[in-house]
């Protein structure tokens, strides 16, 4: 189970409150993330350390809390420098 999964068992109001948006729009950015990791994964390449749910669900924590790229790195079991890599 993906880490993000997790969340969605919280109510809507504890949902948005915890990553500040709502389920819905959670689900549209994850649909669009998805389509745009798969047309990049069609010119091959490694695959990403974590899941595009996982990386957004990141993503979301990182800019709700201000949290340091170490603590994120601890959390999702990865480096802090896969935390800040760019995605081409």
């Amino acid at each position: 189970m993906e880490r993000w999964h997790r969340a969605f068992l919280r109510n809507d109001t504890e949902f948005k409150e915890l990553f500040g948006v709502k389920k819905e729009l959670f689900q549209e950015m994850l649909a669009i993330l998805t389509a745009a990791y798969h047309e990049r994964r069609k010119r091959g390449g490694r695959r990403p350390s974590l899941t595009v749910g996982d990386q957004l669900f990141m993503t979301l924590q990182y800019w709700r809390e201000y949290r340091t790229m170490a603590h994120l790195g601890f959390d999702f079991g990865i480096a802090k420098s896969t935390v800040s890599q760019k995605k081409k």
